[in-house]
């Protein structure tokens, strides 16, 4: 791997971490990739996590024994459909537990750290990666590299076991082939993050208790990259890099905007399409407007009901101000935008599970 990369993660910070949760909790583990790539003719986003799932049969994930499960969302959609609002094609899987027997291997080296699930694999070398292996008809042979530091997102690792939940996310950049429905794609200088995190949360219960939304933004312009994590009043972890320098923006400082609503045929429920972010800091403000294009679709099954998952590409316009008045113009910026909430919040009526 002779390309530059940096990254304060250890291997420490790559392993499995369910043993620090109290024993019998429920528990979502992932390794995952998330990026965004051009090519001459297509827009493509890749999400490719390995998921480890357990707490017995009568917790969240309704599973007897630890069991591992795989999602691949994929979207390779032509440049002409830039910001068109279609009942476009992709390629994705539900995220069910109860549909999958079988935990993740994962071992560890001197030097790596290996998840591995079916036919893919990631091997954990911070500040490298490699993603490889073939699902639901995706081929992938990926290497990525981290672009700076890890931005826990959900938590602290040292506070796992107290908070219900921990995990990082760190920029990357990516390389390699995929490849899908009979063509290869060649990927240079893509972009995105590289996640491995934890958490005892029943998604379902979350949304429809407190009737909200998430949404997890990546903008990544060269001049400014911004990620935001946002589940109003449970977690909020918005980072913004504005020309190398990291500026962190707390809760309480972030406004998202729904300003055009489309109902998806696919569904039949109403999603957002066009967002207006604002976030502030003592360090300066970003004001975004993303408009969304083609989306993905993607689900998952806990014991209190069943959440929706619609992943945007997406295109950022706008601005970043310093506190000094100097200002970073957006344009056109590629970006992603995952909108979530409790599409069916019933829980079993089966009372032995």
């Amino acid at each position: 791997m002779n390309k530059e990369a940096t990254s304060n993660l250890s291997l420490d910070d790559e392993d499995s971490h369910r043993h620090l949760l109290p024993k019998g909790s429920p528990f979502m583990e992932g390794s995952d990739f998330m990026f965004l790539a051009e090519t001459e003719d297509y827009d493509i986003s890749v999400v490719q996590i390995i998921f480890g799932l357990g707490g017995g049969k009568q917790s969240t994930w309704q599973v007897e024994n630890d069991t591992g499960m795989l999602q691949t969302t994929v979207i390779i959609a032509p440049k002409s459909q830039r910001g068109v609002i279609a009942d476009n094609e992709f390629i994705g899987n539900r995220s069910f537990a109860t549909d999958w027997e079988g935990d993740v291997q994962i071992t560890r080296t001197h030097d790596a750290v290996v998840y591995q699930l079916g036919k893919i694999k990631h091997v954990c070398k911070p500040p490298y990666w490699e993603l490889t292996g073939e699902h639901n008809g995706v081929e992938f042979n990926l290497v990525a590299g981290g672009m700076g530091h890890a931005v826990p997102w959900k938590g602290e690792w040292a506070n796992v076991a107290t908070k219900g939940g921990a995990g990082y996310g760190v920029p990357i950049w990516v390389e390699g082939t995929i490849r899908a429905n009979g063509i290869t794609h060649v990927i240079k200088n893509a972009q995105g993050c590289r996640d491995n995190f934890i958490n005892t949360t029943d998604l379902a219960k979350t949304y429809n208790e407190r009737k909200i939304n998430y949404y997890w933004i990546w903008c990544l312009d060269p001049a400014m990259r911004a990620m935001v994590y946002h589940i109003p009043g449970v977690r909020t972890h918005n980072e913004v890099n504005a020309q190398g320098e990291d500026v962190p923006f707390e809760d309480g400082e972030t406004e998202i905007t729904p300003l055009d609503w489309w109902l998806d045929p696919r569904t039949g429920v109403q999603v957002p399409t066009r967002w207006h972010l604002k976030m502030h800091a003592a360090a300066g403000t970003t004001d975004l407007v993303l408009q969304g294009g083609p989306r993905s679709l993607y689900s998952y099954l806990t014991k209190s009901g069943l959440s929706l998952h619609v992943g945007f590409l997406a295109r950022a316009n706008g601005t970043f101000t310093y506190q000094d008045g100097s200002v970073i113009q957006i344009k056109e910026a590629q970006s992603y935008v995952e909108w979530g909430r409790a599409l069916f919040p019933l829980p079993s009526g089966n009372s032995t599970v």
